[in-house]
Order: C-alpha cells, then sequence, then structure tokens
C-alpha cells in the first residue's frame, strides 16, 4: 500500500496494557495521509477550547478492541482499516492510511479534530485551541512518535501548517482549488501566500485596504471594509528547502529555496513556488458581527 512507516512503532509495545476494570485509558490515532507527499495526522479531542487525547473508562474486556469499538464508530464512513499498533503507559496507539485527498467543513462544537505534527510541537495549537501540555510533552518526550520513514529509513519532513482568510464566498472556492497566485505587485513576487491563524483572521473580518467591496452589485463589505461573513482555510504546505528571513530581495529567494517565512508587522506570513505545494485540509465560517475594530479579534471564534 505503501513506501512509508511510522518511526514510532520502533518504542511501542505491541501486545496489551495491564490495566483493572475502571481505569482510564487514551487513544493516539495517527493517520498516515498520502493525498500528497505522505504526512502524519493526530486525532484530538476538544474539551472546551483545549485538545487532548480521546479517553474512555476500560470495561474490563481486551483494551485494543474497546479503543477500536471507538474510533470504528467515529470513522464509520470510511472504508479504511484503524489497527491497533502498541502503547505506551496508558496511551493505546493506532493506525489508519489514506490515499486521498477530503476537506472538512468545521464548527466550533465539533468535539473531534485532526491536528499535524507542527500543530503539536511548533505551534502547540491548532487554530486558537491549545493543544493540551499532556500531550504536547508526551510527543516532545518521545520524538520518535513525530516522524514518518521512507523505505530506506529516511525520516520525511512534516509540512507546516498556514492559513488563508477571505470572504466567505471566496474560501468556499479556495478550499477545492487552493490559494491562487498573486500578482508580480505582491510583496515576495508573484507566488502563493499564507499567514498565521490571526492573521488570516484579520483577513476574514476586513477587506486588505479596510474598504467596502461589492461583486455584481452586492454588497459584501461595509463602509469599513468588514465582511458580512468571513471564512478561513487550514492549509499544509509541502516546503524541501525553506528561508526565513525578512532581508532578501523580492523575488530572489525562488532561486534557491521553494518557501520562505517573513514577518510583516510582526506577524508571520509563508509563501510557496509552487502550486502544487498546498494542500487545503479544512475550513471555517467567521461571523464578523461582533467586530467593530482590532482590539475585538480575541473575541471571534469559529461558527
Amino acid at each position: 500500500m505503501t513506501n512509508v512507516s511510522y518511526k514510532g512503532r520502533g518504542i511501542l509495545k505491541s501486545n496489551e496494557p495491564t490495566i483493572n476494570k475502571g481505569d482510564i485509558l487514551s487513544i493516539c490515532l495517527y493517520v498516515i495521509n498520502e493525498a500528497k507527499d505522505s504526512f502524519l495526522e493526530f486525532l484530538l479531542y476538544k474539551e472546551k477550547d483545549s485538545l487532548e487525547l480521546l479517553k474512555f473508562k476500560y470495561e474490563g474486556s481486551v483494551p485494543s478492541k474497546e479503543g477500536n469499538v471507538i474510533l470504528n464508530s467515529i470513522f464509520n464512513e470510511f472504508d479504511e482499516e484503524i489497527k491497533y499498533v502498541g502503547y505506551i503507559d496508558n496511551i493505546l496507539f493506532y493506525e489508519m492510511y489514506i490515499d486521498y485527498g477530503y476537506i472538512s467543513y468545521k464548527r466550533q462544537n465539533d468535539k473531534l479534530w485532526l491536528v499535524l505534527v507542527d500543530e503539536i510541537v511548533n505551534k502547540k495549537k491548532s487554530l486558537n485551541f491549545d493543544i493540551d501540555n499532556r500531550v504536547v510533552n508526551m510527543f516532545l518526550r518521545n520524538k520518535s512518535l513525530l516522524f514518518l520513514l521512507d523505505k530506506n529509513n529516511k525520516i520525511l519532513p512534516s509540512p507546516i501548517v498556514v492559513y488563508y482568510g477571505n470572504h466567505y464566498n471566496k474560501i468556499l472556492s479556495v478550499s477545492i482549488f487552493g490559494v491562487p497566485k498573486a500578482s508580480v505587485k505582491a510583496s515576495h513576487g508573484p507566488f502563493y501566500y499564507y499567514s498565521g491563524f490571526d492573521t488570516a483572521l484579520r483577513y476574514a473580518i476586513w477587506t486588505y485596504d479596510y474598504k467596502s467591496y461589492s461583486i455584481n452589485d452586492k454588497l459584501i463589505a461595509d463602509k469599513k471594509g468588514k465582511y458580512n461573513k468571513g471564512g478561513i482555510v487550514k492549509f499544509a504546505i509541502f516546503t524541501d528547502k525553506c528561508n526565513i528571513s525578512s532581508n532578501i530581495d523580492k523575488s530572489e529567494w525562488v532561486n534557491d529555496y521553494d518557501c520562505i517565512i517573513y514577518y510583516k508587522s510582526d506577524k508571520i506570513n509563508y509563501a510557496i513556488n509552487k502550486y502544487s505545494k498546498q494542500l487545503p485540509l479544512s475550513y471555517y465560517s467567521i461571523n464578523t458581527d461582533a467586530v467593530n475594530s482590532m482590539n475585538d479579534l480575541y473575541k471571534i471564534k469559529i461558527e
């Protein structure tokens, strides 16, 4: 099926944990996603505004089978097999492969979220949801859990999670076709631009110049440039060689790199040189009604 393998399996105990009825077990499902370059996603459960491992109370049967029942009920619309591969402490690990792209519409009250390695160990967030410190620390203590290996046992690079914000109608298109190429006047050349979540949120609420905007004589942004409805797309971008710099010529970076990370007004931004290096993962709608200024951004959550 695949030429990649999970490095973490080397540190898992492949049998069943020794536990007592009533003990709490955690589930760590990792998805090997091969829709583009192979990468890892992990299933987390949202409790309030924090993402943590899925948990259940052990009923006294075979632990891995009890976990499998829960996961199969979650992914009952998928044909892919979910396989138990081992445990660490009271954490049961399961594996699933997918080899096709999918884009999901996610809402604030959704309980189950797939996150990438970059979100767990670098951003420690997905959107504006914190990833529980216990989850972060588990991966940092067991770094093999973060990597895929190719057929030569070489560690594969992990994609970077980025965002794009705009009016909701634009987001519907971007979630399917990806971010379009920017003009030659763009800050780092005619390429593909993304941002962190906070910047995407700003562009999901206001036009770039804070002026009104209409499409086919229909007003979609008021006189202060605030959209009547906003949206955000979450992407994975795949890079082989990335430059992190604030002092580089507008388009010179493409001679040696396929991605540049730069800061604008202290906010992180990204550009990639090839359309094929982006993969939309999920999209969200934003209710702009409660926003009157940039000071209100902290109040905003996805719908």
